[in-house]
């Protein structure tokens, strides 16, 4: 399964650009969806209603829409799993838990990033010092170093969606999904694929290879 630093090093697709090219419903209907496979899990009297959720949705996507998918379902199984034993669940489950959840998460990719970093960081020092033990410096090697000691010293964080030339992951996954869908096409006026006796639309099947992929850390 995956884990923060997998998600660090492969920069999975941001939702902005999710909602770039396949448009907002879309987008909002992922996070919906991650929202809801959180929810099913919980045992609370009180749970949220669907116009509840979709609002929650949008908040997700206006807080965090530099992150993927794969960053919010992954700070939803975390919960699942006990990890955040500081947010505790009463009776009910409502948009306010779910920004706990993940602030909680938010914190922890911080420090992962920071961890990656040094490692970089320290690998090439390694590099450097080992070019000038073999007479061989080179400029480059430097420069590598110097940039990314700046990007250590400087902790400010800036909610900007990088902007990969491509998002492979995500489209390779709705591509799967419509090679399976044409396999076995359905006559409703909505593309589903049955997976383990399960009809799963476009988004829920996204949801569902990305909880295989990323549904531990």
């Amino acid at each position: 399964m995956g884990t923060i630093k997998d998600l660090i090093t492969t920069n999975p697709t941001p939702l902005a650009l999710i909602r770039k090219e396949k448009g907002d419903g879309f987008v909002v209907k992922v996070i919906e969806r991650a929202i809801d496979g959180l929810i099913v899990s919980l045992n609370v009297s009180k749970n949220m209603s669907e116009s509840q959720i979709a609002e929650a949705a949008q908040m997700v996507y206006s807080e965090y829409y530099y992150w993927s998918i794969q960053h919010v379902v992954m700070a939803f199984n975390n919960f699942k799993m006990g990890k955040y034993k500081e947010i505790e669940l009463f009776h009910s489950f409502d948009v306010t838990t779910i920004f706990k959840i993940l602030s909680r998460f938010d914190t922890d990719l911080k420090k992962a990033k920071e961890q990656v970093e040094s490692e970089a960081i320290q690998e090439k020092y390694k590099q450097w010092e080992q070019s000038y033990l073999d007479n061989k410096p080179t400029d480059e090697i430097i420069e590598q170093v110097k940039a990314l000691t700046t990007k250590i010293m400087d902790k400010k964080e800036y909610k900007k969606a990088p902007e990969p030339k491509e998002w492979s992951r995500t489209r390779e996954l709705l591509a799967e999904f419509d090679k399976l869908w044409r396999s076995e096409p359905n006559s409703g006026s909505v593309r589903v694929v049955t997976i383990e006796g399960r009809k799963l639309d476009q988004t829920e099947y996204l949801i569902y290879r990305i909880e295989q992929e990323y549904g531990e850390s």
